[in-house]
């Protein structure tokens, strides 16, 4: 088993009664990711049109960093996103 984060080199921990390693730095690009992921999902705030993909694209081009950078984003920025077209942005039917 890894000692460190594969992702953020930070400590692993195990905590009691549990088989998973958890990485200890919030800041942690993978957890940040999931955050968001789970914050647009069904099961949160049921965001349509945004998933792990988009997410991930979001993410990785620097334009979210946590949920608020979510509402600040312009059609423009999500243009600049693979196989995001004006007309899914403007009816809302985003994948």
């Amino acid at each position: 088993m890894p000692d460190n984060c594969p992702v953020c080199d930070s400590e692993l921990i195990r905590i009691d009664g549990e088989v998973a390693l958890r990485c200890v730095n919030p800041q942690c690009p993978a957890q940040m990711k999931e955050a968001l992921i789970h914050f647009v999902s069904r099961n949160a705030m049921n965001i349509e049109g945004i998933g792990e993909r988009v997410v991930d694209q979001l993410y990785t081009a620097g334009l979210v960093h946590d949920v608020s950078d979510l509402y600040a984003l312009t059609k423009d920025q999500l243009l600049s996103l693979e196989r995001m077209g004006r007309e899914c942005i403007e009816l809302d039917i985003c994948d």
